[in-house]
């Protein structure tokens, strides 16, 4: 699976919370990840988890794995359909301290085909949309990009931590 970066350094850290990001841009982020069921599921995972380091209730961090599994997911169902072998996809999640928002980015190099719509079908889009405070799809020759973004109206609890 592709790589997990994460933003902490153990020298800066005056939290004494071990895991605490000390940057004002906490992110997660996960490159050339095979558009696999098997491996959208661990990233789901390792996102409930870091997602705890974030001023966000359970509610909230639900919301966030919900989404981001789903336009994950869509990449497995829909992008590289048309592909020989397992295509990759981007996963970037970005918490920005000083306005509280977090911003999903998950980008696929495939070519979707059109829809079907059989009434089973089509939610994963408009879920996206209602979980999240904004998202968009861009579609192009190279790829699709589904951002979202959610906003934090709860200080966290070690912002002093953050420099």
């Amino acid at each position: 699976m592709g790589v997990l970066e994460t933003t902490r350094d153990p020298a800066k850290d005056r939290s004494g919370v071990p895991g605490l990001p000390i940057t004002r841009h906490p992110h997660f982020v996960m490159s050339e990840v095979p558009a696999d069921a098997l491996c959208i599921g661990a990233v789901r995972r390792a996102l409930a988890a870091w997602l705890y380091i974030l001023p966000f209730d359970s509610t909230r961090r639900a919301d966030v794995v919900l989404a981001v599994y789903e336009a994950m997911a869509n990449v497995v169902d829909h992008a590289y359909l048309d592909s020989d072998g397992v295509g990759t996809m981007q996963i970037s999640v970005i918490y920005t301290v000083d306005v509280g928002s977090l911003d999903v980015t998950v980008i696929d190099r495939g070519r979707w085909k059109n829809p079907v719509h059989n009434g089973l079908r089509g939610n994963g889009l408009p879920l996206i949309a209602a979980l999240s405070t904004v998202s968009t799809v861009d579609r192009s020759a190279t790829g699709t990009t589904v951002r979202a973004r959610w906003s934090s109206t709860t200080p966290h609890p070690q912002e002093p931590a953050f420099t």
